[in-house]
């Protein structure tokens, strides 16, 4: 994405990453989209991308990016001048604040609960980590870790 950028051409970039999505998911992989769509396009957009992924190959980690592009979105609404229509704007900007407060907590939620999950797991004996290791600190055997992260519960 940096070479890409450096050239201007970030959108030719997210495309390409478009269609990588649509096949077998890496979690690197869909960080980096996020955050690009985040970036070029806004939060509705993101929000787009994440709902697509979901609906191919739901994991935790696109539900946890779907509901930080929809937070992003949730920024507070100007408020409204004039007489007469106060009470339907209080009303709205409750709702609203009601809506921001459910889609933070979850938000919130989900990165709390998938921060500590364990992404690498050694072929040979089972240990899990958050990082990738060479030679695995269970067993000591050099490269039993598979190149890609997991997240799998337990």
């Amino acid at each position: 994405m940096k070479a890409y950028a450096g050239l201007g051409e970030q959108g030719v970039a997210l495309d390409w990453l478009r269609g990588l999505l649509k096949g077998t998911l890496a979690p690197e992989l869909l960080d980096v989209a996020f955050k690009t769509e985040l970036d070029l396009n806004g939060p509705e957009a993101a929000t787009r991308l994440m709902r697509d992924q979901l609906r191919r190959q739901p994991t935790l980690l696109a539900l946890t990016r779907y509901f930080e592009a929809q937070a992003a979105g949730l920024a507070p609404a100007p408020a409204l001048a004039g007489g007469g229509g106060e009470i339907a704007a209080d009303a709205g900007e409750t709702a609203d604040s009601d809506k921001a407060t459910e889609v933070t907590a979850i938000r919130d939620l989900l990165q709390l609960r998938t921060r500590n999950l364990a992404r690498y797991t050694c072929r040979e004996c089972g240990f899990r980590a958050r990082l990738f290791y060479w030679q695995c600190p269970g067993c000591n055997r050099w490269e039993t870790y598979a190149p890609r992260r997991s997240e799998a519960l337990g």
